[in-house]
């Protein structure tokens, strides 16, 4: 039986300067005394996942240091073991999950909105970013260069290791973004940055208006009539193509963002009941809202609040 732990991003609040996140997370179905603060989200698949699918406005670098997990991008599934690295494009869907096969990993990540980082308009970087929020052209999945890949994973521990050190004197804040230039180069370099073809613009396009949408309304009750409109598309179809790109059902994937939104108020609103923030991300039954946060996370709202502020 798998245990629940949450992912803590309080800490992370505390010192967070640029919009850039590097953390090095380590994830194992069974409990290991060496590294305490297992990362494990039990789904009601049955799977263990180290983070569950999403998506979001950035490019997401995954490098393996240690074991081996389930890695999906998109419509790709690899098995990631250690030295390769992965990339995710900003609104391609990716989660990763464990196995008896592979128990257990120790990986480092980079988010980086690079549209966000790039503040001298008209140069060729503007234009590479921009491309790539809008599908334009996009990074290959895996990197097929070892030595690439070794180079840009070195990069990254080092990030990780300045990141907490962030609002101090301004030099993680320079270590950070020059090292986050030097990967995206390295990138360009190995020619890992490629145009995309119409079909693969038009899949994200449409998971990046899906998710606009899930961000502007996740609150209030979605109906299938409601997507018809926004989306111009017959439900049954909609249903098919977002199960396809998203890799679950349109209800499964609104209910987990819903908890998700839900975790992230518990860290934040110390004064809210628990019934307020149920509410707040669109349950109108609390009963309802308690049964599949339990179902999802492992744990009740309660229990979850109650470990966040103790």
């Amino acid at each position: 039986m798998n245990r629940y732990i949450s992912l803590d991003y309080a800490h992370i609040l505390n010192y967070i300067a640029l919009p850039i996140n590097v953390q090095v997370q380590y994830s194992a179905i069974h409990s290991d005394l060496q590294y305490p603060q297992v990362i494990i989200i039990p789904s009601p698949g049955g799977l263990s996942y180290c983070f569950t699918p999403h998506t979001h406005d950035a490019v997401e670098l995954i490098y393996i240091l240690e074991g081996s997990m389930i890695l999906s991008i998109g419509e790709n599934r690899y098995t990631a073991h250690p030295g390769e690295l992965y990339i995710a494009n900003p609104y391609e869907i990716h989660s990763a999950y464990l196995t008896e096969e592979t128990p257990s990993v120790r990986y480092v990540y980079i988010t980086a909105p690079l549209h966000e980082l790039c503040f001298s308009p008209g140069t060729q970087i503007q234009e590479l970013t921009t491309d790539l929020l809008e599908a334009r052209r996009h990074c290959m999945n895996f990197c097929r260069d070892s030595q690439i890949s070794a180079a840009i994973g070195s990069r990254m521990l080092e990030m990780a290791h300045v990141y907490p050190n962030q609002k101090n004197t301004g030099e993680a804040e320079c270590i950070l973004l020059g090292e986050m230039y030097r990967i995206l180069a390295a990138l360009i370099g190995a020619s890992v940055i490629t145009a995309t073809n119409g079909s693969e613009q038009k899949a994200i396009l449409f998971v990046r208006k899906v998710s606009q949408f899930l961000e502007d309304h996740y609150m209030h009750e979605i109906t299938p009539q409601m997507l018809t409109e926004q989306f111009s598309y017959h439900p049954d179809y909609f249903s098919r193509l977002f199960s396809k790109l998203f890799g679950i059902p349109f209800r499964t994937y609104l209910t987990e963002y819903r908890i998700s939104r839900a975790m992230e108020l518990f860290l934040r609103s110390e004064e809210t009941s628990v019934h307020e923030i149920a509410a707040k991300v669109g349950f109108s039954d609390y009963c309802y809202f308690s049964h599949m946060f339990k179902k999802h996370v492992g744990i009740s709202p309660t229990e979850y609040l109650k470990s966040k502020h103790t």
